[in-house]
């Protein structure tokens, strides 16, 4: 089945995604366009528009943060080395930047993590020890404490 798919911003949290079936009939509806998707009516992958704000990260402080640890992370000691000796490694932001919680963008509220510590310490299913840490910089007390009283199993 042939569609166009169109996506119009109505404001800066609410897109309107129109679909249009092959006969040009506009389907509707958040609640008619999850039925359309679960019956699987479309023969084409559905690909849709979406426009959302981003948190611009300070890069300097990133880089500098990789390089400083060497790309390995403080929680586990681990280092990726991905392709020929190209190293991976992530940041997290001990208090996340994003709503509710507003953390800072700076070197104090950030740590040297690989991807696994990174999904455990973003799902809250870790705690921070900061003698654990290897800190070879200043890490905020306050930012670990934050991260602590969000910890599931305390």
């Amino acid at each position: 089945m042939k569609m166009d798919i169109s996506c119009l911003t109505m404001n800066k949290n609410i897109n309107l995604i129109l679909i249009y079936n092959e006969k040009k009939t506009l389907i509707e509806g958040v609640s008619e366009v999850k039925a359309f998707i679960k019956r699987g009516d479309a023969e084409d992958t559905v690909r849709v528009l979406r426009e959302l704000a981003v948190i611009l990260r300070n890069r300097r402080l990133v880089d500098k943060l990789k390089k400083l640890y060497n790309h390995t992370c403080q929680l586990c000691g681990v280092q990726l080395i991905i392709d020929t000796n190209k190293p991976y490694s992530e940041i997290h932001h001990i208090i996340p930047l994003g709503k509710p919680h507003e953390g800072k963008d700076i070197l104090e509220n950030m740590i040297r993590v690989c991807p696994n510590c990174h999904v455990l310490l973003d799902f809250k299913a870790i705690r921070l020890e900061p003698e654990s840490l290897n800190a070879k910089h200043y890490i905020s007390k306050k930012s670990i404490e934050h991260h602590n009283s969000q910890v599931r199993n305390k």
